[in-house]
């Protein structure tokens, strides 16, 4: 597959700079955890009866089949800035190159040429901020192959720090918002970006922030990317966005059961702590001294049915505490 890298406002220009030392953190990273590591195979919570939180979970990917729309939008924002913003602007050529691509944005199986990716991370890094709903949904879809993702890692403090400031930024359409934490949802496939993104401050600062938002666009994609940081955080100990995590989610889940009368939410957000607490003796012993009963959550939640999925997950997250306090 090609990978495409390069990409509007310099991306080119800076990957082999980049890359060399996005390649050795990762590396460090590991060395950390082989250092420290913890041998999960006689961890006392493998011999628990869990129902919804499995040491073989699968990240969750964000998919929309609505790209031809995406495409025609792009052109039509793309025609009317030329007007006054022409540098921000495609040219015919990237043009032609996304509506060429049209029909292959929802086969993973169809590999991205480099035009393509140059022009989406163009529009992303020049659009301004309402309009960018579109060239997100698109790099949404690239971001579901593994080449792209590959590239995306020699691309790091180019591409995801624009891409945090998308999500930060405190008066952007939530649906704006929302499709950004989808592009991030789709990196966790690729166990290289996970561990970098796992490991930066300022994405792990900006899953918590989207984890309180007001927005239920916004918290619905922030409980989804907080499932995905949970598998992908270390369980050895030592790591800040363990703690993190495992002390912002059991208040906001308890928060959101209380609000909510969809179920979907609340039921990610006590997998993401199940998740989070399994074979982790740091995640547990923090969630364990916040006072946190999932069976509140249960009993609380405002939906005309408590969903099973909701029950489940609940019950997992009971018996890990359980297994904190015996």
């Amino acid at each position: 597959e090609s990978g495409g890298g390069g990409g509007g406002g310099g991306a080119g220009g800076k990957e082999v700079a980049t890359s060399s030392s996005k390649t050795k953190e990762i590396d460090e990273e590991k060395a950390r955890k082989e250092e420290g590591k913890v041998d999960l195979k006689k961890h006392p919570h493998l011999q628990l009866k869990l129902r919804v939180v499995k040491s073989d979970a699968k990240p969750i990917m964000s998919k929309d089949g609505d790209y031809k729309r995406f495409v025609a939008i792009v052109k039509a924002h793309n025609k009317k800035l030329l007007k006054n913003a022409a540098s921000r602007c495609l040219s015919n050529d990237e043009v032609g190159a996304l509506e060429s691509f049209t029909e292959s944005f929802s086969n993973p199986a169809v590999a991205v040429p480099l035009a393509v990716t140059q022009a989406i991370i163009k529009l992303i890094m020049k659009w301004p901020g309402p309009l960018l709903f579109p060239p997100l949904g698109l790099y949404q879809a690239i971001m579901l192959r593994d080449a792209q993702r590959k590239v995306l890692v020699k691309q790091y403090k180019v591409i995801i720090p624009k891409l945090i400031a998308i999500v930060s930024e405190e008066k952007a359409k939530d649906t704006v918002q929302m499709m950004a934490l989808c592009v991030f949802l789709n990196m966790f496939a690729n166990s290289n970006l996970s561990t970098l993104l796992t490991s930066d401050e300022a994405f792990m600062d900006m899953l918590v922030n989207a984890l309180e938002s007001e927005s239920g666009f916004v918290k619905t994609s922030a409980a989804r990317l907080a499932f995905n940081a949970a598998l992908s955080l270390p369980k050895d100990g030592g790591s800040d966005g363990v703690i993190q995590l495992a002390s912002i989610l059991p208040s906001v889940c308890m928060e959101h059961s209380t609000t909510t009368t969809k179920g979907g939410n609340l039921a990610i957000m006590l997998r993401a702590i199940g998740q989070l607490m399994f074979c982790n003796d740091e995640a547990c012993e923090v969630v364990g001294a916040m006072d946190f009963k999932p069976s509140d959550v249960v009993s609380s939640f405002k939906g005309s049915k408590v969903l099973l999925k909701i029950q489940n997950a609940a019950s997992d997250v009971d018996a890990l505490l359980k297994d904190v306090t015996d």
